[in-house]
């Protein structure tokens, strides 16, 4: 961490040195707590909100935290530390233009536990506490305990993140779970496939009606974190046919094995069959049309063609369906 640290100061530029613990009289919204004691005004390198925000209390164990600054001016200090005071090694990267930086864990976070981030500016010094999610404690009954399972995730229960203001519209469209099955899991390797499921009177079955996802083998040896990704999957939405290129499913089973969670679905998807959402069924570019209108703008598919939108949803959880066992589809 001493090396992440030295590293970003360098980066983003000095102007005197700070303790980056202190004092926290006052607060700054809801970011956390400000030490302003002698601060520089106007020095423009403060933090104006961090990822998680103080008081997080289900923050996933294994996801970047996050500081959005006000501009470069300034050293910046940073530590990560856990309920103990111990200091978590992380490391440290800004953007391009040094106004995010992310404070990666070298490995997970313990679950349930009390965090906080530390970070000192030339504006003052900042804390935030947080906690992390249940999730990420060993499988009570190791891998095995995952074969033959399937377990349903609401999209329609998870934060939206890309593409921006069009996800909304997206998230109320999609009001099937997907289904996720595990047909082979050790400490090496987690073989998954997945497909969308139907919903009757609260009761989720398979849809065999639509292809299956056969995604290839990922490395479990995170477990019982996971991080499967595909070449291509096939969402249905509203009987609208989506491709998503560079499918990729990271998650965290519970360790009794019964639910799923901290999940993170991301790609590239497809929207020139998608009209039909907007009555425009036969217009492969009426949802980069909408999208355009709410300053989303499409980009280019696989093909080069620009109708093509950068999903990315997170928090996606989801529970065992008992009972259930995925049949493979062709398509």
């Amino acid at each position: 961490m001493r090396a992440g640290l030295l590293a970003v100061g360098a980066l983003i530029g000095a102007c005197g040195p700070a303790e980056p613990d202190g004092p926290a009289p006052g607060s700054l919204g809801e970011t956390g707590w400000f030490d302003d004691t002698d601060p520089v005004v106007g020095c423009g390198g403060g933090v104006l909100a961090t990822e998680p925000a103080a008081g997080e209390s289900a923050w996933p164990t294994r996801a970047p935290l996050r500081l959005f600054r006000e501009g470069t001016g300034g050293d910046l200090a940073v530590r990560v530390l856990d309920g103990a005071g111990v200091e978590v090694p992380i490391d440290v990267v800004a953007s391009a233009d040094g106004l995010v930086v992310d404070l990666v864990p070298q490995r997970a976070l313990e679950p349930s536990t009390p965090h906080t981030v530390s970070a000192t500016t030339c504006a003052g010094a900042l804390r935030v506490p947080f906690t992390t999610s249940s999730f990420g404690a060993p499988l009570a009954d190791g891998p095995k305990a995952l074969l033959g399972r399937t377990w349903a995730l609401r999209l329609d229960d998870a934060d939206w993140v890309e593409p921006g203001a069009l996800g909304a519209f997206f998230r109320a469209n999609v009001t099937v779970p997907v289904l996720m099955g595990a047909s082979w899991a050790d400490a090496a390797v987690l073989d998954l496939i997945g497909t969308q499921g139907a919903v009757d009177e609260g009761v989720v079955t398979q849809d065999l009606s639509l292809a299956t996802w056969n995604l290839p083998t990922a490395s479990f040896a995170r477990a019982p974190w996971f991080d499967a990704r595909g070449p291509s999957v096939e969402l249905d939405i509203e009987g609208a046919k989506v491709p998503v290129t560079d499918f990729r499913l990271s998650a965290t089973f519970s360790a009794d094995a019964a639910r799923v969670g901290d999940g993170v679905l991301s790609g590239l998807a497809d929207t020139r069959q998608a009209g039909g959402l907007i009555d425009r069924p036969n217009a492969p570019t009426a949802i980069c049309e909408l999208a355009q209108g709410l300053g989303v703008p499409c980009i280019p598919c696989d093909d080069g063609l620009p109708l093509c939108v950068r999903i990315e949803i997170r928090d996606v959880r989801g529970v065992e369906v008992p009972g259930l066992r995925l049949v493979p589809v062709g398509g």
